[in-house]
């Protein structure tokens, strides 16, 4: 079977991705300094992005391969669920799968990138 056809099949599927859902947010700058409350390097963030992380990548790289996908995922009802429900909208995927739970918190997992180097991740989540 040639690999196209293998894509054009794809095409008319339908596939459901439960999961955990998360923000995967990166902060990028410059380290220029030492902090004087601690021995600790001081980040000047230049740029901010936040991005579909977690299960809901899954659910956009299988969009990118043709297909449908369906997210079922919980996620928190304060201003991160609607940040991830925006991002999930600005991508051309669906919402009705998502439950939205006021006790729930949305993840997010931030990662500060400062001269080249990944120098920590912070993550915000419900264990």
């Amino acid at each position: 079977m040639e690999i196209q056809s293998v894509f054009h099949q794809f095409n008319s599927k339908r596939v459901l991705i439960i999961g955990d859902a998360m923000i995967d947010a990166y902060m990028w700058g410059e380290i220029n300094r030492t902090s004087p409350e601690a021995p600790v390097d001081i980040v000047n963030i230049k740029k901010y992005e936040k991005r579909l992380g977690g299960a809901a990548n899954v659910a956009l790289n299988v969009k990118s391969l043709g297909a449908i996908p369906t997210l079922c995922s919980i996620i928190g009802k304060g201003i991160n669920g609607t940040i991830f429900k925006n991002l999930m909208k600005k991508e051309g995927l669906k919402t009705s799968a998502l439950l939205s739970n006021k006790n729930a918190k949305t993840t997010i997992k931030t990662r500060v990138i400062a001269n080249n180097k990944h120098q920590i991740r912070i993550d915000e989540e419900d264990i």
